[in-house]
């Protein structure tokens, strides 16, 4: 079974951000949701993270968070930015929200990744702590980057057959990307279990989501997966993984 193991090493070699892509193995698994929660922990820990919805088929990463009112430059605001963007200036125009800053589409947008994605993720990278990034199930040019530039991508999978099945096809394609992959899984009653996911898969899940009826609500109000505390356990339990330390 492949292990995410020395990551916390390989986050403190690097001297730049972790960056944590996501990736739901099925559709509807909840990445956003898990990438959001990413930010909200990293965020008490006392450090500075940057979500990025880079899932132009996602409903909608400020959504998730609760932020779509925050102020801030947005995916679309780069299309005409060419060459090296400033880091430091990148995470003054960005918005933010409980903590949290994010990179998500306007409202109403193509939801298009620009061409300067590539500028926008290496100014985010050496400007933040964690950068967590909702990826695609079917890599994009974009996508690939992300997952090839990760500490640790993470494959959150439902606990049902249908969902495994999706998910081995998603792994096959991070796998070639990936440095080092995990899975988060999502409990389903009636579902076959981790240790069932992580058998089939052949990889270790790092966390799991339990059951928590209050987390679609609060996101529904725009209060955010924050309150949960079973979100907070597998993003603490993946920055823990990583090496993201309290400060």
């Amino acid at each position: 079974m492949r292990q995410s193991r020395g990551l916390g090493d390989v986050y403190k070699r690097q001297g730049e951000a972790c960056v944590v892509a996501v990736v739901g193995g099925s559709g509807g698994a909840g990445a956003s949701t898990v990438t959001a929660a990413l930010g909200v922990e990293a965020a008490r820990r006392g450090v500075r993270p940057l979500v990025v919805d880079a899932d132009p088929w996602g409903g909608g990463l400020e959504l998730v968070l609760g932020a779509e009112g925050s102020r801030g430059v947005r995916w679309d605001d780069f299309d005409t930015t060419q060459g090296r963007i400033d880091a430091t200036s990148l995470v003054d125009v960005l918005p933010s929200h409980a903590g949290v800053q994010h990179l998500t589409w306007a409202r109403g947008s193509d939801r298009r990744v620009p061409d300067a994605w590539s500028e926008v993720v290496s100014a985010a990278v050496r400007g933040f702590d964690l950068v967590a990034v909702d990826v695609p199930r079917h890599l994009d040019v974009s996508g690939a980057e992300i997952v090839g530039r990760s500490v640790l991508t993470l494959v959150v999978v439902p606990e049902e057959i249908a969902a495994v099945s999706a998910a081995r096809r998603v792994l096959a394609e991070v796998s070639t990307r990936a440095p080092s992959v995990g899975l988060v899984t999502v409990a389903r009653r009636s579902g076959i279990g981790r240790g069932a996911v992580e058998e089939a898969l052949g990889v270790r899940a790092l966390a799991r989501v339990r059951p928590d009826h209050g987390v679609r609500s609060a996101v529904d109000q725009g209060r955010g997966p924050g309150r949960s505390r079973s979100l907070r356990r597998v993003a603490g339990a993946v920055l823990d993984a990583v090496g993201v330390e309290q400060r």
